[in-house]
């Protein structure tokens, strides 16, 4: 259940982006992709390191997949390594832990207004409502204007936030107490 529109059902209002504009929204976009996508390869590598140095991760592991811990997906690799160490991690930092799945999964296939609606629970165009004048929800294949909201909304900014304190919380919390 998502908040954005299929554009197919309603008519399609294009909002003028002139391409200079478009331009320099897709290389200040880049630059918050490359900090979100660096957090979130740095968080999902403390996970892996994690599972390489603890047996009982790669135990519950099997459990959750078939999968290697080097080649399992990030979902049962976070429930591993929460299960394992949850007795040194409060709710709070589990959650946040958790948190950063989906958003990684929206940044690296860009999916701006699934990513909007993982981090605020909503995703909002520029385009008003007449009647209410609030934001219409974006279209879901409306590329341009996801990327627009995104880079103004800065959803980018809070996922890279919360990869790097997930991957504090693992360092401090998991990591420093391993012995290889």
């Amino acid at each position: 259940m998502t908040n954005t529109i299929n554009s197919s059902n309603q008519k399609q209002i294009r909002m003028p982006v002139p391409v200079d504009s478009l331009i320099t929204i897709l290389h200040n976009i880049q630059l918050k992709i490359d900090s979100a996508a660096g957090a979130a390869t740095a968080l999902e590598l403390r996970l892996r390191i994690i599972a390489q140095l603890e047996e009982k991760v790669r135990d519950e592991l099997k459990k959750l997949t078939k999968d290697p811990f080097h080649q399992a997906n990030l979902k049962p690799l976070i429930s591993a390594v929460l299960e394992v160490f949850q007795d040194k991690l409060d709710t709070t930092e589990q959650n946040i832990i958790k948190q950063c799945r989906p958003p990684r999964n929206k940044t690296a296939h860009g999916s701006f207004a699934e990513l909007m609606i993982e981090l605020a629970g909503e995703a909002s165009g520029r385009q008003l409502d007449n009647r209410t004048l609030k934001p219409l929800p974006l279209a879901e294949d409306d590329i341009i204007e996801g990327a627009i909201c995104i880079e103004r909304n800065g959803g980018l900014d809070d996922f890279s936030k919360l990869a790097k304190s997930a991957a504090s919380i693992l360092e401090e919390k998991i990591i420093r107490h391993l012995k290889p």
